[in-house]
């Protein structure tokens, strides 16, 4: 068996591979279909970079609002 805090390592580690993910897969099909300006590399990253540091801020608010509450389906 594992200790709590591997658990919550672990799933602090997959939630957060699941955020980053998604905003990446998101900006870099989406930059090229509205045709920004800056067609390039490096154009694309700092939309991605747009995309997910809300992301990221995002879920992480909600993780610190749902831990106010002592009801487990309260929190969700």
């Amino acid at each position: 068996m594992y200790t709590a805090s591997a658990y919550y390592l672990a799933h602090i580690g997959a939630g957060l591979l699941v955020f980053l993910t998604y905003p990446c897969v998101t900006g870099a099909i989406s930059y090229w279909q509205f045709g920004f300006e800056d067609p390039t590399w490096y154009g694309c990253l700092d939309w991605i970079f747009c995309l997910t540091l809300p992301a990221l801020l995002g879920s992480l608010w909600g993780f610190t609002l749902g831990s106010f509450f002592k009801s487990e389906a309260t929190a969700l």
